[in-house]
């Protein structure tokens, strides 16, 4: 296992096709402990595999995707879920296993994949739910909890443990404007502890730049692969 990167993209191609409406064609980039790569995906925004890919949930057509130095493809079933243990994820549109309560949604990778002991799960889990403003991690069916708690929930389900990758998908949605410096501070402390982010938004207002300091700002172009990297002054390099 490689220890420099987190996550490595080697010159990945993957179709544009159903559920992704576009591609990527030859992509490379790599994200060390700390780096918080954003990816700007332009006005409307669009559904990528990026994360998928990421997460080793869906496999491209070409090239790798490392993950702590091991391909996901070569990784069973088992590796694979234990490996998912140490990436934190907040969706585009919220994802919920219905018949579990929220708090045991939020608990379940650790659960089973870490060998922690599961009151230690869980009040960490609490501790950083109070952290972002909820009174307690909520213990009621997703669909039974109001949607601007529940979006906090997936803060908390994405950064709670430990987690070698954090990948979010416009995670500021539907989230009261005054818990964004909240939200990104506790993602600060998670890259300050070697997490790595990979940040989708559909754009990037000034306002947020400061709370989060990318190390990286790039731009899906034209529908597919072309990732273009920029300096903080919008230049392409």
């Amino acid at each position: 296992m490689s220890a420099e990167w987190i996550l490595e993209f080697d010159n990945v191609s993957l179709e544009g096709h159903w559920p992704y409406d576009q591609g990527l064609a030859g992509l490379s980039c790599k994200l060390a402990p700390g780096d918080l790569m954003l990816i700007e995906l332009g006005a409307g925004g669009s559904h990528t595999p990026l994360c998928d890919l990421a997460g080793g949930v869906t496999v491209p057509e070409l090239g790798r995707v490392l993950f702590r130095g091991d391909d996901w493809a070569a990784l069973d079933p088992d590796q694979a879920a234990a490996a998912r243990a140490r990436i934190g994820r907040v969706f585009a549109q919220p994802r919920w296993i219905s018949n579990l309560d929220v708090d045991e949604n939020i608990t379940l990778s650790a659960r089973h994949h870490t060998p922690r002991p599961e009151r230690e799960i869980e009040a960490d889990a609490a501790d950083l739910a109070r952290a972002m403003g909820l009174p307690d991690l909520p213990r009621a069916r997703p669909a039974l909890v109001r949607a601007p708690e529940l979006r906090l929930a997936d803060w908390v389900r994405a950064l709670a443990g430990e987690r070698d990758l954090i990948l979010l998908e416009y995670p500021l949605q539907g989230v009261y404007r005054e818990r964004w410096p909240v939200l990104l501070d506790q993602l600060g402390r998670a890259r300050s502890k070697g997490a790595a982010v990979l940040w989708l938004q559909d754009e990037w207002p000034a306002e947020w730049q400061g709370g989060v300091a990318p190390t990286r700002v790039a731009e899906l172009k034209e529908g597919r692969c072309l990732l273009v990297e920029r300096n903080r002054h919008g230049q392409a390099v």
